[in-house]
């Protein structure tokens, strides 16, 4: 699988780091979340379920969309979906430190963009 380009608003992605210690990035570049829409319908369409019920259950659901942009970063980064933790597997090492989950869920959802002199200089 060739290597994806990163979104220019997530070039690296958004680090997130796990009970035992291990960082992994995430991201929901639009490219990626149309591969996982092929490659595992089952994610995409919990994910699209989570964001349509993130104002109700926010806990759950925002968990939920921090697993999938985990997978949209495997497949930006090109390491796939071979070997990729499944949902059960990431919440389970999820630290469930709700600051630290709403802080990379706002990343993700209403990143920063670079400003737009930034690029001129």
């Amino acid at each position: 699988m060739a290597k994806r380009h990163a979104s220019p608003w997530q070039p690296s992605g958004v680090a997130y780091q796990l009970a035992d210690g291990t960082e992994v990035r995430l991201s929901l570049s639009y490219a990626a979340l149309a591969e996982l829409r092929e490659a595992d319908r089952a994610s995409y369409d919990a994910y699209n379920e989570a964001m349509a019920a993130l104002e109700k259950e926010p806990d759950l659901q925002s968990m939920v969309i921090l697993h999938t942009a985990y997978l949209c970063w495997r497949i930006q980064s090109g390491e796939g979906l071979a070997g990729a933790m499944d949902q059960k597997g990431f919440l389970s090492l999820a630290l469930g430190n709700r600051a630290i989950d709403g802080a990379a869920l706002q990343e993700l959802l209403a990143p920063n963009p670079p400003m737009a002199s930034a690029a001129r200089s």
